[in-house]
């Protein structure tokens, strides 16, 4: 829990571009998604472990899962999150690339 209450995640990455890739996300477009987005609280670089807000809601039963008015929502938020904030390019996506090939 933060001082304020609220609950918390704490997530352990095995590489360091997933660790690194979720770090950016949080700083720089969860924000534009509201109070409802997860907040970044501290991360260490050396542990590749982050810890978060939790995010607000409840996973989808099965029948909630096919609902197609569920599925448009999703879409709605999807967009608002890519359309709130410019493309932050990562350094670390040509690297993995070359490293899978």
């Amino acid at each position: 829990m933060t001082r304020a209450g609220d609950p918390v995640i704490v997530k352990w990455f095995h590489d360091a571009p997933s660790f690194f890739k979720t770090v950016d996300a949080l700083n720089n477009y969860s924000p534009a998604l509201g109070s409802g987005a997860p907040r970044l609280i501290d991360h260490s670089e050396s542990l590749r472990a982050l810890s978060m807000t939790a995010l607000a809601g409840s996973p989808l039963r099965s029948d909630e899962a096919l609902d197609p008015t569920i599925h448009f929502q999703l879409g709605v938020l999807l967009r608002q999150f890519h359309e709130s904030a410019p493309a932050n390019r990562s350094n670390e996506v040509a690297k993995s690339w070359a490293t899978e090939l």
